[in-house]
């Protein structure tokens, strides 16, 4: 029986590397996450676990190559292979197009990279279950006429 749980066994993963969140982020994030509880209780379950372990800091604190929202985030796929690199853009769900390379921080792959800072790898769930470590390689953030252009930013 002991081997049969063995094989069962979950591999062990790293420890999630610590996340910085723009203040002014977390505020949309976190109602984001909030509001999808009942309709993609996995999704939001991914992006509120970040965001509870995250270092809120204010906006002005957070060095540009930090991930969030509306960056261009350069990363590898250790699956993959050490050569290959993706990019995508990291933005509210209504903006996403994953054909396009924009990517819904609701999703699994963008609640992972959220917060990350280039050399940070962070240990990630596909849609079909299976683990892969993902590496921050670039990030470069787009800038707005407003922060309120993107729907977040704005303070109560």
């Amino acid at each position: 029986m002991s081997q049969t749980l063995e094989v069962f066994a979950e591999t062990p993963r790293a420890a999630p590397p610590p996340i910085v969140v723009r203040r002014s982020e977390y505020r949309f994030l976190s109602g984001l996450a909030l509001d999808a509880l009942l309709r993609e209780p996995r999704a939001a379950a991914s992006l509120l676990d970040e965001l509870t372990r995250s270092s809120v800091l204010d906006d002005a604190e957070v060095a540009d190559d930090v991930a969030g929202l509306r960056s261009v985030i350069v990363f590898n796929d250790s699956d993959k292979g050490a050569d290959w690199r993706a990019s995508v853009e990291l933005v509210a769900p209504e903006q996403a197009a994953p054909a396009e390379g924009r990517v819904s921080v609701l999703s699994s792959l963008g609640a992972a990279l959220l917060g990350l800072s280039p050399g940070q790898s962070i240990d990630w769930n596909d849609r079909r279950g299976r683990t892969s470590r993902l590496t921050l390689l670039e990030v470069f953030r787009r800038e707005t006429r407003e922060p309120a252009d993107a729907g977040y930013g704005r303070q109560p």
